[in-house]
């Protein structure tokens, strides 16, 4: 099922409406007679993402559908527990934590620690030898 109609399906007065520029992203309104309420864009494609996906600058780019369920709970125009089972998500409200890439330093300590009978690497003293001398090198940048 399309996220369009997952959608449609936890209100039928939810209606998507695309404008003839391609460039522009798909428009969600609540329609109840005569009364239309924009409510948000929404990517034109249907590959909604889960999670809004923004630029370098922090400007949107793809509002996920996470994004979208939000706005209609706040508006009280879905049901949280049917929007749940739809998903098959659990909408508590918590924001996904930003994912930052880690140092190489720290994966090679990590896979340093883990013991070779455990699936870690069979690390030889230049191994760590060299970890060593990553460590020195980013502290001599450091000052």
């Amino acid at each position: 099922m399309s996220f369009y109609s997952k959608i449609r399906k936890l209100n039928n007065h939810l209606q998507f409406i695309a404008p003839s520029d391609e460039s522009k992203p798909v428009a969600l309104y609540y329609i109840n007679g005569n009364k239309f309420e924009h409510i948000c864009g929404v990517d034109r494609h249907n590959l909604v993402p889960e999670f809004p996906i923004y630029d370098k600058q922090g400007h949107m780019i793809k509002g996920g559908w996470r994004r979208v369920l939000m706005i209609l709970l706040q508006k009280k125009l879905i049901s949280k527990t049917k929007a749940e089972i739809l998903f098959n998500t659990v909408l508590d409200g918590r924001k996904k934590a930003f994912i930052i890439e880690e140092s190489s330093i720290n994966r090679a300590l990590k896979q340093a620690a883990i013991p070779y009978d455990d699936g870690g690497l069979d690390m030889k003293k230049d191994d760590l030898m060299d970890i060593a001398a990553m460590i020195r090198q980013e502290r001599t940048h450091a000052c």
